[in-house]
């Protein structure tokens, strides 16, 4: 294959897909792929931790509804 090509990352892609230019655009670029970065690491966490911890009782009840009480952690 002829001619120049490039690797880029996901953040590297982000800064160049975003062209816009100025102090105010990079501000905004750099502040876009942080949240994204923070969105992707909530993904990844595991599901009982992505949700908000339940405060209501409907929802306290909803929660322990899927706990088996007889489980034990292990260590």
């Amino acid at each position: 294959m002829r001619g120049q090509f490039f690797t880029s990352l996901d953040n590297g892609f982000t800064l160049l897909a975003l062209r816009f230019t100025g102090a105010k655009a990079l501000s905004f670029k750099l502040r876009y792929i942080e949240q994204f970065n923070a969105m992707e690491a909530q993904l990844k966490l595991p599901a009982i931790w992505q949700h908000a911890i339940p405060t209501t009782s409907k929802d306290i009840d909803s929660f322990l509804s899927g706990v088996d009480p007889t489980a034990r952690l292990s260590s």
